[in-house]
């Protein structure tokens, strides 16, 4: 463990960032190098009876911290406050993207929703201009920039917090093979693949599965459609149900419905197949009549590829604004 000389030092921007008064540093720091995790001996956490409260929203139980100890002066002392899950910021997104239910929880958790009629809810000019300068001092302290370098990034971000960060650190380094891949991908999905069908798009996502469509003998006409539904990890075939009718498709993941609905066309039941690795199930689908469907499901609702990936990193951003680091109290 560093001596606190050392410590204050390189720690000094954040502690302020966090709004830490400096004569709690060192108690933080013994803290730290005792690894005590004493606010049990002073807080209790306790549920509360939120059935008839229309604050808290449906699915999610309220909790309050009640005191243990006779009196806590404010400012008179300060918490560590464990870990149960550490992540990297691409694995947030990666999660949030492809863990069944997540995306849901972590809206409603965090208040931030996508809208399919477009992207997320926009915000006005003036909540953004204070959104930009509640996020300076955390930017400046994680990504190690000037405060001034910090507002410039949120502002060219349009104050995503995630997104200004990983600009700060990405500065001077040239995409890495990973992100050339995703990208290519995006642009595919947003269509780049029109050849076939008169113009209509042979790929598109939902909020629980992805399309493609292609031709099985390399025809003019695609008849053929795969479809991709993440399950998570841990997944096997005992979790999953898929009937295939001439014009119907039902799906279901331990014992939830993900697909249910109208086939926009006919398929060969019979040659329809479907298997479950590595947590993702994948579905063929083959045509009576080759033809370039518009839709899986009849009446299914779109994703825009990029927006979707907006969309996850402002849920990441609004996440990781509540855990990330180590949290005082």
């Amino acid at each position: 463990m560093l001596q606190y000389g050392r410590f204050e030092a390189v720690h000094k921007s954040q502690l302020e960032a966090l709004g830490l008064p400096a004569h709690l540093w060192q108690v933080l720091y013994k803290k730290l190098s005792s690894d005590t995790f004493d606010i049990g001996d002073y807080v209790a956490f306790g549920e509360r009876d939120n059935s008839e409260s229309s604050s808290v929203a449906e699915g999610l139980t309220e909790h309050s911290l009640c005191l243990n100890v006779d009196q806590l002066e404010a400012g008179g002392n300060v918490f560590l406050v464990d870990h149960a899950w550490t992540t990297s910021i691409d694995q947030i997104i990666e999660n949030l993207d492809r863990v069944p239910g997540l995306l849901e929880r972590m809206e409603k958790l965090t208040g931030t929703y996508y809208s399919l009629a477009g992207s997320t809810e926009m915000v006005s000019a003036g909540s953004l201009d204070s959104e930009i300068e509640a996020n300076v001092s955390t930017v400046a302290s994680m990504a190690g920039v000037s405060e001034e370098r910090a507002r410039d990034l949120l502002v060219s971000v349009n104050g995503c917090l995630i997104d200004a960060i990983m600009a700060a650190e990405d500065e001077g380094k040239e995409a890495t093979p990973g992100q050339n891949t995703l990208q290519e991908q995006i642009i595919q999905q947003l269509g780049g693949s029109e050849a076939l069908g008169g113009g209509k798009s042979l790929q598109w996502r939902t909020r629980r599965y992805d399309c493609t469509q292609y031709a099985l003998d390399g025809g003019d006409q695609p008849d053929a459609i795969e479809v991709s539904v993440p399950l998570g990890p841990g997944s096997s075939a005992r979790d999953v149900k898929c009937t295939f009718g001439p014009k119907h498709l039902t799906v279901s993941v331990r014992g939830s419905c993900v697909v249910d609905g109208g086939l926009p066309g006919e398929v060969r039941v019979d040659d329809c197949t479907w298997a479950v690795e590595d947590g993702m199930l994948t579905i063929t689908l083959v045509k009576r009549v080759a033809d370039t469907w518009s839709e899986l499901i009849l009446g299914e609702k779109h994703v825009n590829p990029f927006e979707l990936r907006k969309h996850l990193t402002r849920v990441s951003g609004e996440l990781w604004r509540f855990f990330q680091g180590y949290d005082c109290m």
